[in-house]
């Protein structure tokens, strides 16, 4: 089981484009990437760890986001941790299987999205001010 801690994936965050809002002092950090819209709270905890689940599905909002605005997440020079840069590749892996793997679950859930072309559409309408040249190709499938 892999261990998450804080700043690696806080570092996953900040290299996709999201940014901190005000802290409020609570257990968890908020980060909005702006050109998305997304929000997205990281639990901040004394002992700096995140439980893998909890890492993973943030790192799936992550990972969604630096393929539409063509961000290589995995270059060395961003200095992920092995553990993240494994899961981001699993995710990579996923979505070149099938495009279903590019939304995380509870956008599907929320937004409806049940088939590739839903996820298309939604990538379209969506982030077209992203202009995302890798998604591009697979958009038009």
């Amino acid at each position: 089981m892999a261990a998450y801690k804080y700043k690696d994936i806080e570092r996953a965050l900040l290299v996709c484009g999201f940014e901190p809002v005000k802290n409020n002092n609570g257990s968890h950090q908020l980060y909005v990437d702006k050109s998305t819209g997304f929000a997205q709270p990281l639990p901040k905890h004394s002992n700096g760890v995140i439980a893998p689940g909890t890492a993973e599905s943030i790192l799936e909002y992550a990972v969604m986001v630096a393929r539409i605005k063509n961000i290589n997440i995995c270059n060395d020079r961003y200095k992920l941790s092995d553990d993240v840069k494994n899961y981001i590749k699993k995710q990579h892996a996923k979505i070149k299987k099938s495009l279903m793997f590019l939304i995380p679950d509870a956008i599907k859930k929320q937004q409806g999205i049940n088939t590739i072309e839903n996820v298309k559409q939604f990538v379209k309408v969506f982030f077209s001010k992203c202009k995302p040249k890798n998604i591009a190709n697979e958009l038009s499938m």
